[in-house]
């Protein structure tokens, strides 16, 4: 449960306002010393800008409290679809997961490709092997995902226009 003492949300959001501001001052100096990977995180933190940046302005100013109602209305929606997912989507989510939790290895990787061949190299690397595992997993979610959406798109429009 939420803690309502003043003093204390006062003193966590004191906390995280510095954790925030030591955050952004190692972030600069990791940006500083980047060398020749600067170009690359440049391109990442504008990438990040560019998504980040609009929900941001949108959510700017809506209190905690409507926000914090709307993820648990989220977390309902998302448990409740859960239990009426056929299992090859949920096995198609898990393996996605796997990847997601691969991700530092294959950030070293690339920080080598690029040290070794440049960011337009290491692009060309990427693609090579990102291309066939998408259109693989594409092949296999596409028809489950269609048969969903014609399954419940009638019965999520009704709920949308009623709530």
């Amino acid at each position: 449960m939420a803690e309502t003492n003043p003093q204390v949300v006062e003193e966590r959001e004191r906390a995280a306002a510095q954790a925030a501001v030591c955050l952004a001052g190692l972030y600069a100096l990791a940006k500083d010393h980047a060398g020749p990977l600067r170009s690359g995180v440049d391109a990442v933190e504008s990438a990040v800008k560019g998504v980040v940046g609009p929900v941001y302005g949108r959510f700017h100013g809506v209190p905690v409290d409507v926000l914090a109602f709307v993820d648990r209305k989220v977390d309902d929606t998302v448990q409740k679809l859960d239990r009426h997912l056929p299992q090859t989507l949920k096995a198609a989510s898990g393996q996605a997961f796997a990847v997601a939790r691969s991700v530092p290895s294959g950030a070293r990787e690339l920080t080598a490709e690029v040290q070794q061949s440049g960011v337009t190299g290491a692009a060309r690397v990427v693609y090579g092997k990102v291309e066939p595992v998408a259109k693989d997993v594409y092949g296999r979610i596409q028809p489950v995902a269609k048969d969903l959406y014609v399954r419940y798109e009638p019965a999520a429009g009704h709920l949308a226009v009623s709530t």
